[in-house]
């Protein structure tokens, strides 16, 4: 098999600058994504092996997503599978290619019904820049959006079309609420088509309804005039035209009363709106005959014209038996439109609150409150009824055509009370009239009434002790405001919860961060300074044991200068001795001291402690020992505690074992002066051959303890120990008898063996020249493990073969050498690589490869110069099928 050569021309190509890398590319970006540019950046748009990505363009265009993940907006509503941003944005077209196509006629021929808002009336012919402008954008991300980039132009965020107040000026400064379209349309603002006078408060009969609106609604100078130069377009910028409130409840809030009050101020019951100097009055012989009916007339109707109860009216004769009279719902339409006829037929009769002198003043009392199914307790007596029963024009609905078209006929106004007394909701919840002055924080079972009392909202029967934070000690005392004070996430009202219930939500740390597990471990509500703290466990590892326990505490905790001012140092501190004593030995101990390393037991054995190469050498000599570094410590113990006590420091008790060194076997029956001479402090070397001559003469190491122990001499060398040589016995070579290789039965030949493989293979190195790779004619080196594994003589790994073609793993992985090389007898290794026998179209289809590619050849030398690893490269997926061979 020959080597594979990596051509030159990719490796020059890597070597280009960026911008002849540009070449490959299908043309430069639109202005607005032209940082894109550029081959290291494909990949940001065109996922490895893909097509474009609508999660890559969403990823950069995040004002977008919200609005294509709720099916809001133009592109929310595109369906998903026409949802592909390229077909409307393309891109690689030159940098003054615009960016987004809107079709046939530009932006103005849009079709603004697919963004889900139709345009209509004159906002048809509105340009886009009126609505469409960054001031009037309301939407978060569009708003961010807007913020990063102030010269960016877009269509999004634009005001809804019912929210009218965002373009235009409130003519009716807010008497009228939000709702424009209820009166006005897109087609024209004036007239108001949508607004019918009959559904207000005061319906316009007889003469009225020819009075010009001006003279009832007159205008009004503003106050504070609005800003000529606003975003809204202004009108009337000094003045409005008064709707609401308008005096109507009395002839005299508009008319002068000729007869000077002399007979009250109930102008209708002679006077009519049809024609002011037309007296409805009967004489006393009409009133003295209905006397004598099974219907008197008492009170208001005495003053009623006979017409307006008995006819006749269009279309229908005079009727005055059989009259209905039993029920004031037989002559009188229902007033408050259906709202009291839910108690049934007894609640809808009229004089349970009504009196014949007068519909007004209404009996209808606390007393009579108290049967309803609210009875007023409380502050609530003293309320007025238009509070909880406010003025709703909206009332007029529920009156029934058919008896606004009857009293019409009858000439007859409609008079409704607009008051609301068919109440929504469930009325025994304080919420369902009161707005929540705590912004939703406090929502129990039982609401409002759980604290407040119905005396007064102020009286709160709250306990502190019913909630998570009981009040305890100086908590007890400090006012409610200290903790909870308003906060505009609520909406200006005061925070109840959630509120922190650790100490750092209120509390300054005076330690500074230094102390974890909460305040509380040490400090009480009582008494800050008052604290709890033992210097034991469980509030500290180091307990204060002897001379320790009579050290004030500022002799270890000093006070140090951080950003807030200076605060005494608790944590970290050293806990080894040498951090506050001065070492007695002046380091002569310290080659001695043990490491301890990290282990699963809490408390360090003698065989979880072992000695480091240290940085220091031992005594003169002919092997110089390795010694121990310095400081170690084991379970908060220091060095220094591992002689000597907190008691008294003389007190000393040494073990040899923490030397590193343990003394075990023949070793432990020696005395120190056998080892240490003289000076006990002197550090002696570790190995055997420190104090031991080595009988094999160096041929076997110094590493005596691999075959020796302490208690015998004896070697106890195993196969197992074989793998600490030289030659580790791995994969089939652990199953071969020692003789095979160790032939002196004296020795065993232990300096004598090989570990070259052709030392041993000759014979299977001749038999490969029969096979299918003759390893003697291409020259092969004779090293075996370059390409053969000890486990498995097949198959076998070709390390040059990688550097040129991987074969190894990828798409090639396992594929034989045959199915790509057309012969390899007479192949010479060279050590390059070259493409002569490979034979790429054997499996690879060159029909299926794009024909658009710059330089692209049906020929084996091209396929390798673009596809060095086996896979397809360039700035568009080549699709290369693969066939069997």
């Amino acid at each position: 098999m020959r080597f594979l050569a990596p051509p030159l021309a990719l490796a020059a190509a890597l070597a280009l600058p960026a911008r002849a890398a540009d070449v490959f590319s299908p043309g430069d970006l639109s202005r607005a994504h032209a940082h894109l540019g550029g081959l290291e950046n494909c990949t940001r748009c065109h996922p490895r092996g893909e097509q474009l990505s609508q999660a890559r363009c969403l990823e950069c265009h995040k004002e977008l997503a919200p609005r294509v993940a709720g099916g809001r907006g133009f592109h929310g509503r595109i369906a998903e599978k026409d949802r592909a941003c390229w077909a409307c944005h393309h891109e690689h077209q030159g940098r003054d290619f615009a960016a987004v196509d809107w079709g046939a006629g530009g932006p103005r021929r849009f079709d603004h019904a697919k963004t889900g808002t139709s345009l209509a009336g004159k906002h048809a012919g509105v340009a886009c820049e009126r609505c469409h402008d960054p001031r009037l954008v309301a939407d978060p991300g569009v708003k961010a959006l807007l913020a990063e980039q102030p010269r960016r132009r877009t269509y999004l965020g634009a005001p809804a079309m019912a929210d009218c107040a965002r373009c235009h000026l409130d003519e009716h400064r807010g008497q009228l609420g939000p709702d424009c379209q209820r009166c006005h349309g897109e087609s024209a603002w004036k007239p108001a088509k949508g607004f019918d006078h009959a559904r207000t408060a005061y319906p316009l009969t007889g003469k009225h309804a020819a009075v010009a609106c001006e003279k009832c609604h007159a205008r009004v100078e503003d106050a504070a005039r609005p800003d000529p130069g606003a975003l809204t377009p202004a009108v009337h910028a000094d003045f409005h035209v008064r709707y609401r409130p308008v005096a109507h409840a009395l002839c005299l809030d508009c008319h002068r009363d000729p007869h000077e009050k002399r007979f009250g101020d109930a102008c209708a019951r002679c006077h009519t709106t049809d024609d002011w100097r037309r007296i409805a009055s009967q004489g006393a012989e009409q009133r003295a005959f209905h006397e004598r009916t099974r219907y008197p007339l008492a009170g208001a109707h005495a003053t009623v014209a006979c017409v307006a109860c008995h006819g006749p009216w269009p279309g229908q004769p005079a009727v005055f038996k059989p009259l209905a009279f039993q029920a004031c719902a037989d002559c009188h339409a229902d007033a408050h439109a259906g709202q009291l006829a839910r108690g049934g037929q007894e609640g809808a009769r009229c004089d349970r609150c009504h009196a014949l002198q007068g519909f007004q003043p209404v009996r209808f009392g606390v007393e009579e409150h108290d049967r309803t199914r609210y009875p007023l307790q409380g502050a609530h007596r003293a309320v007025s009824c238009a509070a909880c029963h406010p003025h709703e024009p909206r009332v007029a609905d529920g009156f029934p055509a058919a008896a606004r078209e009857e009293l019409r006929r009858r000439g007859r106004p409609v008079k409704l009370s607009l008051s609301l007394y068919a109440l929504a909701g469930d009325l025994r919840r304080c919420e369902t009239c009161h707005a929540d002055p705590h912004g939703g924080q406090l929502r129990r079972e039982a609401g409002c009434a759980a604290c407040h009392e119905l005396t007064s909202f102020r009286k709160v029967r709250f306990d502190h002790g019913d909630s998570r934070f009981a009040l305890t000690g100086a908590h007890a005392r400090a006012s409610c405001t200290a903790c909870h004070g308003p906060d505009p996430a609520v909406g200006g009202a005061v925070r109840y919860r959630p509120l922190p219930l650790d100490c750092a939500g209120c509390h300054a740390d005076p330690h500074a961060a230094q102390l974890a597990g909460g305040c509380d471990r040490c400090h009480g509500t009582d008494d800050w300074k008052r604290t709890l703290f033992k210097h034991e466990r469980p509030f500290t590892e180091y307990a204060l044991a002897g001379r320790h326990a009579k050290v004030a505490c500022e002799k270890c905790h000093a006070a140090v200068q951080v950003a807030g001012g200076a605060v005494r140092k608790y944590r970290p501190l050293p806990r080894a001795c040498e951090a506050c004593h001065a070492d007695f030995h002046r380091g002569r101990m310290r080659p001695f001291e043990p490491v301890v390393r990290a282990s699963s037991s809490p408390t360090p054995t003698t065989s979880s402690v072992r000695l480091e190469r240290g940085a220091k050498r031992g005594v003169e000599g002919r092997n110089k020992p390795d010694l121990v570094p310095a400081l170690a410590h084991a379970g908060g113990d220091t060095a220094c505690v591992k002689c000597h006590t907190v008691d008294a420091w003389s007190d000393v008790a040494f073990a040899h074992e923490r030397t590193g060194f343990p003394l075990r076997g023949a070793h432990a029956r020696l005395s120190c002066k056998d080892c240490h001479g003289a000076s006990v402090e002197r550090a002696l070397g570790r190995s055997c051959s420190s104090c031991h001559r080595d009988v094999h003469q160096g041929r076997l190491s110094s590493r005596c303890a691999e075959c020796h122990g302490e208690e015998s001499w004896k070697a106890r060398f195993d196969a197992d120990a074989h793998r600490r040589g030289n030659f580790p016995l791995t994969g089939r070579h652990a199953f071969i008898p020692c003789q095979e290789c160790h032939g002196d039965r004296r020795d065993r030949g232990f300096t004598r063996a090989t570990s070259e493989c052709i030392a041993c293979h000759q014979n299977d190195l001749a038999r490969a020249a029969t096979a299918a790779v003759d390893h003697r004619a291409p020259g092969f080196p004779t090293r075996c493990q370059t390409c053969h594994s000890p486990w498995r003589f097949r198959p076998a790994f070709f390390p040059a073969h990688e550097a040129c073609f991987p074969i190894g793993s990828g798409p090639h992985a396992g594929v034989a050498c045959l199915s790509c090389h057309t012969a390899l007898s007479g192949l010479q290794a060279t050590g390059t690589c070259a493409t002569g026998t490979a034979a790429c179209t054997r499996c690879h289809a060159c029909a299926s490869h794009p024909q658009d590619v710059p330089g692209f050849a049906c020929a084996e030398r091209k396929c390798y110069e673009c596809h060095r690893s086996g896979t397809p490269v360039g700035l568009r997926s080549l699709q290369l099928k693969r066939r069997s061979p």
